[in-house]
């Protein structure tokens, strides 16, 4: 019987493995958020409401389509993103408590980035334009990793990037003074479940089912830019809150015990609803400048924990002796706040030589609690660089007679140290801070 009962605890920690692993992780905001993704986005810091004005827009402002459509060429852009991190976590406690508990380093990886613009014909040529934009990580579609709350980690860069970004948009150009915008970005959701049957006389496993569902989930993107003049811009932009949402429930019956069920749920990949506010100057002809505020609603972000709900089992049965506690959801809550963060930016066209260069600072605050003795998700205030430039030069091959762009940036963010010692906390005291680096490269055209 003691067999039988260690074999029923063996399958009992599998199925609850299952259920974890399938479980959400720490992997918040996307390479387009955090980095821009393309050079000229990286190069403003991701401040592009009032600038962007290729495919790309069709995720900052789709307004800007309607603008970048005007001359009626279609714009192509094709390129690669490589960010790798800097950041330490520094922890003096020596005692045994403290040293079982494990730091996450965050990840680097590289990302291939494309957009599109085409301009509509007809009765409304010149005036409307569709855009496509995209991100793929090179080491798959898709990277979850599930991290316990009380490990420290950088939960803004754990495998942020490492999912597939996809979005598409409208843009109009009704009037000089106005463009608007709307589009959508897309992501999938996975659902799931496992079911097996456990027999304790034959110790094997029986009646094995596994399913596995993904259906997508959209978000809303929307943008306004007002032209009062030739020479000021003012742009307005909303991007819905998506995510992730992960379900995997486990039911397992063991013959003389009775029946199991875990459930194991939670959102990953998530961003929040976001409002951007931005202008733009150009005084002349070869120098512009702005500013961008984008506000983030953090404090609508579910928890980045995983829950695991256990249901009772049926009364009666040996398992139901055992576990009478019905439904008890592991899943510590996170408070979250909004931030608001603010981008300066410049960009010069230097007279006949094809060539823009682009520059600017930003300073993003933190927008997670300090940690405490349940949670460790590290995040500190963040002080945005960024510097790129373009060379337009002609196609040597004479395929395309608009020329070729060549695009490139090099961004940074740079996190100062903080100091954490909160007493009761089994990590014991925190110090962490560092930079993440990123750079970025791409090849873009029009026809």
């Amino acid at each position: 019987m003691a067999r039988h009962a260690a074999f029923a605890v063996l399958c009992l920690r599998a199925c609850a493995g299952v259920a974890v692993v399938a479980s959400a992780a720490t992997a918040w905001a996307s390479p387009f958020d955090l980095y821009g993704g393309t050079p000229e986005a990286m190069a403003l810091s991701a401040g592009m409401t009032a600038w962007a004005e290729d495919g790309a827009a069709a995720f900052f402002n789709p307004a800007g389509l309607g603008l970048g459509g005007a001359a009626g060429k279609a714009t192509v852009q094709l390129g690669y993103l490589y960010y790798g991190a800097a950041l330490h976590i520094d922890r003096p406690a020596t005692d045994a408590t403290a040293l079982a508990i494990p730091s996450h380093a965050p990840t680097r990886d590289g990302v291939v980035f494309g957009s599109l613009l085409v301009p509509l014909g007809g009765v409304i040529a010149n005036r409307a334009s569709i855009g496509v934009a995209f991100s793929l990580p090179q080491s798959g579609f898709l990277n979850v990793e599930a991290r316990e709350p009380l490990d420290p980690q950088w939960l803004r860069y754990g495998t942020d990037a490492d999912r597939i970004t996809a979005v598409a948009a409208l843009g109009v150009h009704p009037w000089r003074w106005l463009a608007l915008g709307v589009g959508v970005q897309a992501l999938a959701s996975f659902a799931g479940h496992d079911t097996f049957s456990v027999d304790l006389n034959q110790k094997v496993l029986g009646g094995r089912e596994v399913t596995f569902r993904l259906s997508s989930a959209t978000a809303p993107i929307a943008g306004i830019t007002w032209l009062p003049t030739d020479a000021w811009r003012v742009a307005l932009a909303y991007r819905g809150a998506i995510g992730l949402d992960i379900t995997q429930p486990v039911s397992a019956t063991i013959s003389g015990l009775g029946e199991l069920d875990i459930t194991a749920s939670g959102t990953v990949l998530y961003t929040p609803h976001t409002v951007s506010l931005a202008a733009t100057w150009t005084p002349t002809d070869a120098l512009s400048l702005g500013v961008d505020l984008r506000y983030e609603l953090w404090s609508q972000a579910p928890s980045p924990a995983f829950a695991v709900t256990l249901a009772s089992p049926a009364d009666g049965s040996l398992l139901g002796s055992f576990i009478t506690a019905p439904n008890a959801t592991l899943q510590p809550p996170v408070a979250f706040r909004d931030t608001l963060t603010a981008t300066l930016a410049a960009q010069y066209r230097v007279p006949e030589t094809g060539v823009t260069v682009r520059a600017s600072w930003g300073y993003r605050p933190h927008y997670g609690p300090p940690p405490d003795a349940q949670q460790h998700y590290l995040d500190a205030d963040a002080h945005l660089v960024g510097a790129g430039a373009s060379l337009h030069f002609a196609d040597p091959l004479g395929v395309f007679p608009h020329g070729l762009y060549l695009d490139g940036a090099a961004h940074a963010q740079i996190h100062p140290e903080t100091q954490v010692n909160v007493a009761g906390d089994p990590v014991g005291p925190l110090r962490y801070g560092g930079a993440v680096l990123a750079g970025s490269l791409a090849l873009r055209f029009q026809y």
